[in-house]
């Protein structure tokens, strides 16, 4: 080759700017502060708290129905032994696992409100826009069983009325979200269960303050079946949420158990072997998906207070 033609055609360097590393960019590894923590504990705390939302509660409200389904469950067993209707089929169901999960459930509420009191501090403004989407129904009903089992009559009516009037801006919030265009997101479909939990937990208020299971708790009763009934046949409407695990499937527990609860009542009540039965699928329906929900969050407890979580999306949204 000629000079010429080196002269024509000079070497260049062309350097890509995408191979090339680039130090202020490059992700460090996490310094340790002036104090001796991490400081990327600090931020994984400040995000665990801002993923935090009320719907985890559901777990401990699961708990803690269980536990006294476990203990109804085996009073009114031992109950019947003692009575001489022991043709009536119930469960033989050991008093000791009331109180495990009766233990369980006061270590996780415990624990939650604890983290949600830190959020409450560090993150009120989310705070402050889920409690835009909360109704307290179901604390009212049970806080009105509650004030019944201890004599304060006239607080137990008063919060039951309260309950009842939520439950039917509930009810109709619910019924509308449940069809149409301003449906609710797949994944936060399984709150349709509380279309019969507060049925089933007033029929379970409402006797504690007239003193017996009596025709006004047998109404509320049927109708939480009735309701559980129909939501029962459209699968479909369930379909899209159970293709992913989430802490809203939670709401599929404590409505069950809220029903099985009310259906141990009213076989009590009636002493009927038909009842009973009915109990008895109610209460194990309520055990198998305690049972399988329990395994499915611990195994995936990564997946917990993930950033997208729809619930926290559901709540940012001022229209939805």
């Amino acid at each position: 080759m000629s000079g010429e033609e080196l002269h024509q055609h000079p070497i260049q360097l062309i350097i890509d700017s995408s191979t090339t590393c680039n130090t202020a960019t490059t992700p460090s590894a996490p310094r340790m502060n002036r104090n001796g923590s991490f400081s990327s504990s600090t931020k994984s705390l400040s995000s665990i708290l801002a993923r935090l939302h009320a719907g985890y509660f559901r777990i401990s409200l699961s708990l803690g129905g269980q536990a006294l389904l476990w203990k109804i469950l085996s009073q009114a067993y031992d109950q019947n032994r003692r009575e001489g209707h022991e043709s009536i089929p119930l469960l033989n169901v050991p008093s000791f696992g009331a109180f495990l999960l009766w233990s369980l459930a006061v270590s996780v509420l415990v624990s939650l409100s604890f983290l949600y009191v830190l959020r409450c501090f560090f993150h009120f403004h989310l705070v402050k826009v889920e409690f835009l989407h909360h109704i307290s129904v179901l604390g009212n009903l049970v806080g009105a069983r509650a004030a019944a089992q201890m004599g304060w009559q006239e607080n137990a009516v008063c919060l039951f009325s309260l309950g009842m009037a939520h439950y039917l801006v509930l009810f109709v919030t619910l019924y509308q979200r449940l069809s149409g265009g301003d449906r609710l997101p797949a994944m936060l479909r399984p709150v349709f269960f509380l279309f019969f939990a507060v049925p089933s937990m007033a029929s379970l208020a409402w006797s504690s303050i007239s003193g017996s299971y009596d025709t006004g708790s047998k109404m509320l009763f049927f109708l939480s079946l009735f309701l559980f009934a129909s939501l029962a046949c459209r699968p479909i409407l369930f379909k899209k949420s159970m293709r992913k695990f989430n802490v809203a499937w939670w709401a599929y527990s404590f409505p069950l158990t809220m029903l099985a609860l009310a259906s141990a009542e009213y076989t009590e009540e009636v002493k009927d072997r038909i009842a009973a039965a009915l109990m008895l699928i109610l209460s194990g329906l309520s055990l198998v998906v305690f049972i399988g929900l329990l395994l499915l969050t611990v195994l995936n407890a990564a997946k917990l207070l993930c950033e997208n979580d729809p619930v926290l999306s559901f709540a940012k949204d001022p229209t939805a």
